[in-house]
């Protein structure tokens, strides 16, 4: 019965979110005749408030679909956007205790096929494991907030 109403809740929580969607752009818009590094700033710029957090300890289950088709469209946006010589990475992040694991890598992995499950080519995308190297600065370096997913364009 607990895990029915964490359920729901997690369910909830992220119909909210996609709903409430303002925060979380629906597209990269990018200046053509921009440099290289001025387009990636500026993916990077509207990719900062993707996150796809609520990763239980240890486990690479993505924790809300809906999450993921909710902010499919702006990856696959910036996906298409990356200029050559950059790629776009989703990097999976731990929580201080679940310490140099690959969990975060699987949890990127995890992300990337859900997005490729909803079209998305996957050419240039790669998974990243950050460890727990960024963690979010004003929570706990063991709150569950630190288990995440986001997406960075970098250099190749």
């Amino acid at each position: 019965m607990k895990k029915v109403l964490l359920s729901l809740a997690a369910l909830f929580l992220a119909v909210a979110f996609v709903s409430c969607g303002a925060s979380v752009p629906t597209e990269v818009d990018v200046i053509e005749g921009d440099s290289p590094a001025a387009i990636a700033a500026t993916i990077n710029k509207t990719l900062e408030p993707v996150v796809i957090d609520g990763f239980a300890f240890n486990s690479a289950r993505v924790p809300s679909l809906m999450v993921v088709s909710g902010i499919s469209s702006v990856v696959m946006s910036a996906q298409k956007s990356v200029p050559a010589g950059f790629v776009l990475t989703v990097e999976g992040h731990n929580d201080k205790f679940e310490g140099k694991s690959a969990i975060g890598h699987r949890r990127a992995k995890a992300v990337m096929y859900e997005l490729r499950a909803l079209g998305m080519d996957l050419g240039n995308v790669r998974a990243v494991n950050s460890y727990d190297k960024k963690l979010v600065p004003e929570k706990d370096a063991g709150a569950p907030l630190q288990r995440r997913v986001t997406f960075r364009v970098v250099k190749k």
